[in-house]
């Protein structure tokens, strides 16, 4: 949000608005924090509902590494540093009647009115180069999709050699915040399985607040320009810095040396207008 003006007969006065962020946090998005044995059914996953864990989570007695300075998939103590992290990702199963699950999701609590960015790698599995059929979402309180992507991923090897990485965009989370990040195989060829990996989402970083110029009375009217260099802040009017804050008609938009200008509304029984700026 930017500054807004006050606009009076001879008085303007300047008031800034303070914005706060919430991080959100995936459980698990590496899927390696599972206990050794593991809990539940065989291969379940702290945080996760669906899906299953594949490799070797940290603390199982031997980890196999993929291919690094000292060779390839070989196996050393889960206790020494080389082990500690374990070597895991997350198996799919595609949307085949041999399968009770082809999705895996969890919620997460993100900042209200904040857009994000989800991101992780993904590979197909599989020995007869079929390839799986990626669908990533991520679905507000309601379970309406906010955002989703379809990929097939490739083709991929042992350790992080086989995986691509791939990125979401999430427009601003409406209500309470609350989301749902799901994961899901949708081929139906049973020899496919899709890996995912190293999961997480962040918010996208806020557009800077415009520069604000002194709205100028053109005849009957006030005219308000800012500096916005990508046209992503809307101007709004309200009668008080309490609101109601209503959006200024762009229909009188136009750039001018740079500037975005744009009349704002006549009202002649309001004595006093207060404009601001805002970003999604």
């Amino acid at each position: 949000m930017s500054p807004h003006w006050r606009l009076t007969p001879g008085i303007i006065v300047l008031a800034f608005a303070a914005c706060f962020s919430i991080e959100a946090q995936i459980v698990n998005g590496s899927f390696e924090d599972d206990p050794w044995p593991a809990t539940g059914f065989p291969g379940a996953m702290t945080g996760w509902t669906g899906g299953i864990q594949l490799g070797q989570p940290r603390g199982t007695p031997l980890v196999s590494r993929p291919a690094g300075p000292f060779g390839g998939n070989i196996l050393v103590p889960a206790a020494t540093p080389i082990g500690a992290q374990g070597n895991c990702s997350a198996g799919i199963w595609p949307d085949h009647p041999n399968y009770t699950s082809h999705t895996m999701f969890q919620k997460v609590t993100l900042q209200p009115g904040r857009a994000y960015e989800l991101t992780y790698w993904a590979q197909s599995m599989n020995i007869v180069r079929a390839f799986a059929v990626l669908r990533a979402r991520v679905l507000d309180e309601s379970g309406t999709s906010l955002a989703e992507s379809t990929d097939t991923p490739v083709l991929g090897g042992g350790g992080t050699t086989g995986f691509h990485s791939y990125t979401l965009y999430v427009p601003p989370i409406p209500g309470t915040g609350v989301a749902t990040i799901e994961f899901s195989n949708l081929s139906t060829n049973p020899d496919t399985e899709a890996a995912v990996d190293a999961v997480s989402i962040v918010p996208v970083p806020r557009q800077s607040p415009p520069e604000l110029d002194l709205p100028v009375r053109s005849g009957n009217t006030w005219v308000l320009a800012w500096s916005d260099s990508i046209p992503v802040h809307t101007p709004q009017t309200a009668p008080t810095p309490n609101g109601p804050w209503t959006d200024v008609p762009m229909g009188s938009l136009r750039v001018v040396d740079g500037k975005r200008l744009v009349d704002l509304p006549p009202n002649s029984a309001a004595t006093t207008l207060y404009v601001r700026t805002v970003a999604p």
